[in-house]
């Protein structure tokens, strides 16, 4: 049977997994409740962002990273 640390690895990376291991993943999210949480609110986590970011244009994103980055310097110009 895989361990948390295992489990998590699998359920937070993209890669491929064979049905065998999603198999044991399933299990082991059923019988392991912090596992069996984790992976509720990775899935959670995942779905919001997809969908802010879907409602969100080009322009929209260009004019949020020009701010970051402009604080950015306007912070590290203050420190020195």
């Amino acid at each position: 049977m895989l361990n948390c640390k295992t489990v998590v690895k699998k359920i937070s990376s993209d890669e491929k997994i064979s049905w065998m291991h999603r198999l044991e993943i399933k299990l082991h999210l059923m019988m392991c409740h912090h596992c069996g949480k984790y992976a509720k609110q990775l899935k959670l986590i995942s779905t919001g962002l997809k969908k802010a970011l879907s409602l969100i244009s080009t322009k929209d994103v260009k004019k949020v990273e020009d701010q970051v980055i402009q604080k950015m310097k306007s912070s590290s110009n203050s420190k020195e």
